[in-house]
């Protein structure tokens, strides 16, 4: 099943999309107040 375009994405579906490792992304969270990803548990 897909997700709606409106879904919420996993930290995976976005690195690869980007073509970039996950810890680039979590590396960005911290360097970037920009970035304010919303955490949920699971």
């Amino acid at each position: 099943m897909d997700k709606s375009p409106d879904a919420f994405r996993t930290i995976s579906e976005v690195a690869e999309d980007l073509d970039l490792p996950q810890h680039v992304l979590r590396f960005w969270e911290t360097r970037f107040n920009q970035i304010k990803p919303m955490k949920r548990g699971g």
